[in-house]
């Protein structure tokens, strides 16, 4: 993240199509209350923990980006979803074209 940035309004980007955590878990739960764009601490307020996050993160099925990038990424959002995954490789190239921003 950019200096400056807090981190609270990083924003999150879903990367995966379908919930990844098991039926039935309270992790699952807690997974279908991401919404593309909200910020780490709206994820916080719905009831997302940091352990949450960091394991998402992790794990592919988050990223969090600033505000700025988000601004120059949400409108092809949408499209995240409808492909099949973003891989690891893509993101970071699109990652790395956007903190040149």
């Amino acid at each position: 993240m950019a200096s400056g940035v807090d981190i609270m309004e990083q924003v999150v980007v879903l990367l995966v199509k379908e919930n990844p955590k098991k039926p039935g878990s309270k992790a699952r739960e807690r997974f279908d209350k991401y919404e593309m764009g909200m910020t780490r601490q709206q994820a916080l307020d719905a009831g997302l923990t940091g352990g949450d996050l960091r394991w998402d993160v992790g794990h592919g099925f988050i990223k969090l980006v600033s505000p700025k990038q988000w601004e120059a990424i949400e409108p092809w959002a949408p499209h995240f979803l409808k492909s099949a995954l973003v891989s690891p490789k893509q993101w970071e190239a699109i990652v790395e074209t956007l903190e040149a921003l």
